[in-house]
């Protein structure tokens, strides 16, 4: 019987918490931290002209800061025994703003978030759920150049917070905003193009994509694997001259489900413009596992699961080296809406850039879309939908006559060198199965999972709510799920039985009456006899 976590944030409706406008936070009397200056049109120029197949694109000034709720920033006592802190951080000009912790630790209680002055994006709470071994947070792009940092910590838990941030990172470019896609890219929610019905087909691989940020400055695309042991434990492959290593695998942010809410005509002026998807569906942080320089690859371990609203599939894959017609990538031309690209022969096995070295490369000729900028990372499937490699690079573009790639060779880049840090094998594969290929599975069909729609459920006090829990389909009989714990003086003892395997139910929050506000903790768990 596995042991799962649902967070319960109870608020009263006069807090801060409550439905105020982005304008009840612009007071004179929160300091304010205004960065360095950076010419955006000399930073874009510099960007743009070095830009080459193979390197990772940046978009952002890392802006190094020394900021802590010790040094900056001010503290108010409130009367419900909390306290709470607020910086408002400017970084004149940026198209958008993220954040680098290099220290954040959040005793029990204590609440975080970050907010945009003018009523806009909201982040958080981040709280003790996301305390992590490597005590970092790196957050997403949230547009505009002012945001402001909010803490609402337990007065008895003050002294134990510790949140440090070590970059302001200024966005000169407009972080899938500015430097639209190709018009010849195909949306991935296009129905039917060329004769291939694409969303029908490819709607499970496409959920195993994400564009990526790392370090808070660089952007590329990568993509969910699953491993033979099949629980969806939460491996995430991009390729390896993205940049990320064992030393800023906690600055990894995927952005899940970002595309065109509907099929824009290849070739269309429309497909040219910018896209209206929305990045507020993320994962923060991760560990370094291995990577490859011959072959490109990089394997980290996303430091918690996959956020419920991706809607997530991992990806199988094929080691066997075998080939076979028809080739699918799927990425994020710079950092733009999530496109699909076709080869319809099959892809041919030599050195990168079709050099004179090892034969450790698929290459790819596309027949319908193309790659771009941003691409690089991202999954090359073959005729049966596993990954047979991640793009490394080459000259495809829609206004290039070469309509190539090249993908780090997924059967190569499985063997390295055979050990952990170099090779795909002792993580996809621990128990040495021996097994070369395996197929793709959605989140909800892992081996035994229970699954709720969010970590953390914020709910005024004296309401009621609810959550819902997903039971994974690895469960073999209705099953019965367990849900206890206590919410202020109130306790939770509940069991909701007869759940279908794969199948959704609602567990309905008692109302919280007389519930001091802060964060109480129910544990989940279900069984159907013998899982």
């Amino acid at each position: 019987m596995r042991l799962f976590v649902v967070f319960l944030c109870l608020f009263v409706a006069t807090s801060i918490h409550g439905q105020n406008s982005g304008k009840d936070y612009l007071q004179t009397d929160i300091p304010k931290l205004t960065m360095p200056a950076v010419d955006n049109a000399t930073m874009l120029e510099k960007e743009l002209a070095n830009r080459v197949p193979g390197r990772a694109p940046h978009f952002a000034a890392v802006l190094a800061t020394n900021v802590s709720p010790l040094s900056h920033g001010v503290w108010t006592e409130r009367a419900d025994g909390f306290w709470l802190w607020r910086l408002v951080i400017e970084s004149p000009g940026a198209k958008s703003l993220n954040f680098g912790f290099d220290k954040f630790v959040m005793p029990d209680g204590a609440a975080f978030y970050i907010k945009d002055l003018n009523g806009g994006q909201l982040l958080g709470p981040f709280s003790p759920a996301d305390n992590d071994t490597h005590e970092e947070l790196w957050t997403p792009v949230v547009p505009g150049d002012k945001l402001m940092l909010e803490l609402v910590v337990p007065a008895v838990q003050r002294q134990h917070v510790q949140l440090h941030l070590a970059t302001v990172n200024h966005d000169f470019m407009g972080f899938a905003q500015v430097m639209a896609s190709g018009a010849c890219n195909v949306d991935v929610l296009c129905g039917v193009l060329d004769g291939f019905p694409l969303i029908d087909n490819y709607r499970d691989i496409i959920q195993s994509v994400a564009v990526i940020g790392t370090g808070g400055n660089t952007f590329c695309t990568g993509y969910l694997v699953s491993n033979v042991d099949g629980d969806c434990r939460p491996f995430f492959m991009t390729a390896n001259h993205c940049g990320i290593t064992a030393n800023n695998a906690a600055s990894l942010v995927c952005y899940w489900n970002y595309q065109n809410s509907f099929c824009r005509q290849p070739g269309s002026p429309q497909s040219a413009q910018n896209g209206d998807g929305v990045l507020t569906t993320f994962n923060t942080g991760s560990f370094f596992r291995a990577s490859g320089s011959a072959t490109d690859f990089t394997l980290v371990e996303l430091d918690d699961d996959v956020h419920p609203n991706a809607d997530p599939f991992f990806a199988g894959w094929d080691a066997t080296g075998s080939v076979m017609d028809t080739l699918i990538c799927i990425h994020h031309p710079n950092t733009e809406e999530k496109r699909i690209t076709f080869d319809y022969g099959a892809p041919v096995l030599m050195a990168y850039n079709g050099g004179a070295g090892a034969s450790n490369h698929w290459r790819a000729d596309w027949d319908l879309g193309t790659t771009e900028g941003g691409s690089s990372g991202s999954p090359l499937f073959n005729q049966k939908k596993q990954v047979i490699g991640q793009l490394h690079g080459g000259p495809a573009s829609c206004t290039s006559t070469l309509k190539y790639d090249y993908y780090g060779a997924f059967h190569l880049s499985f063997v390295g060198n055979g050990g952990p840090v170099n090779s795909l094998k002792p993580w996809l594969d621990p128990n040495n199965t021996g097994l070369l290929e395996i197929p793709g599975k959605t989140a909800n069909a892992c081996a035994v999972s229970i699954t709720p729609s969010a970590q953390q459920t914020a709910i005024c006090s004296g309401q009621s709510g609810g959550v819902t829990l997903a039971l994974g389909g690895g469960f073999q009989n209705s099953s019965d799920i367990q849900i206890s714990g206590a919410l202020g003086d109130i306790m939770v003892e509940e069991t909701l039985t007869g759940v279908s395997p794969g199948t959704n139910v609602v567990f309905n929050i008692p109302a919280t009456t007389g519930v001091p506000a802060g964060v109480y903790t129910l544990n989940v768990s279900a069984t159907d006899g013998s899982n």
